[in-house]
């Protein structure tokens, strides 16, 4: 008695051993690796990740200003705004505009 599935079964492992054959072969799949890698940097760091990055580079600059002068009518002294606004504020938005390449990294 013969299984249904069992041609599928051995179709899927023949793929697959022949896959791990080339990708786990000591110079064949290093190259592979190092190319995956360098899309995955590339995508990253200078198109996609380095696009979401200026975008919201550009958000938070128009944020900083707005809460600036909201700040200062809101009658806070000086000081006051440029320790939240310079200090604060923007710090944790240069962190923020790097989250997109970090998220695309991982």
């Amino acid at each position: 008695m013969k299984l249904q599935g069992n041609s599928e079964y051995h179709k899927d492992k023949y793929i697959s051993k022949t896959v791990d054959r080339w990708l786990c072969h000591p110079f064949i799949g290093t190259l592979f690796f190092l190319v995956i890698i360098f899309i995955v940097f590339y995508i990253a760091f200078s198109s996609l990740g380095a696009f979401l990055s200026k975008i919201l580079t550009k958000i938070f600059a128009f944020l900083l200003e707005n809460v600036y002068v909201a700040l200062c009518h809101a009658g806070a002294s000086e000081a006051l705004c440029h320790l939240l606004i310079f200090g604060v504020f923007q710090s944790v938005a240069f962190v923020l505009a790097c989250l997109p390449q970090t998220v695309i990294l991982f």
